[in-house]
C-alpha cells in the first residue's frame, strides 16, 4: 500500500535508496516503487509499516517520545516504536479533513507521524510530533 501526505499528496518512502538501517522516513513523488510500498502486519495496539523494498519497520528512533524525534527505517523487533495506530483524521482547525484520511499515531509516544512544517517538497524527512490533527499530520493508506 502506499502511504500519501494529505497536505502535498507525495508518498511516504525511505531515503538513500530504501535499504539502510536508520534510513530516514521522508515524502516523494509517488511512483509505487518498492521503496515507497508498505504492507500493515497486525502487532500489539497497533500495525507494523513494513517497506517492501526493504523489510523494515518504520520506527521511532531510540524508541524517542519528544517532539521532533526522527522517524525512519529499521529491522524490525515488535517494539512500541515501530507499531502504529492508524486513527480517522477529523476536520483540523481549518476545517479539512481529506476523506479517509487517518492520523498515525506512535504506540510508544502516543505522536503523530508529521510532516514538518507541512513542507511540499520531495525529500523532507518526517518526524513524530504531538498530535494536533492538521492536515500535516494527514495521511491516506492504499494504492
Amino acid at each position: 500500500m502506499l502511504v500519501r501526505s494529505v497536505v502535498s499528496g507525495l508518498c511516504l518512502s525511505v531515503a538513500a535508496g530504501g535499504d539502510p538501517e536508520g534510513a530516514a522516513a521522508q515524502q516523494d513523488g509517488c511512483t509505487d516503487s518498492p521503496a515507497q510500498r508498505w504492507r500493515t502486519i497486525p502487532a500489539g495496539g497497533g500495525v507494523t509499516l513494513v517497506n517492501v523494498a526493504s523489510g523494515k519497520c518504520l520506527d521511532v528512533a531510540d524508541r524517542g517520545t519528544d517532539d521532533g524525534a526522527k522517524v525512519q527505517q529499521w529491522s524490525c523487533n515488535n517494539g512500541a516504536n515501530q507499531q502504529w495506530r492508524p486513527q480517522p483524521a477529523t476536520a483540523d482547525a481549518g476545517g479539512q479533513v481529506a476523506t479517509g484520511a487517518v492520523l498515525l499515531v506512535s504506540v510508544n509516544s502516543g505522536k503523530c507521524l508529521d510532516l514538518v512544517e507541512s513542507q511540499t517538497a520531495s525529500g523532507v524527512h518526517l518526524q513524530q510530533w504531538s498530535c494536533h490533527g492538521r492536515a500535516n499530520q494527514q495521511w491516506t493508506l492504499g494504492s
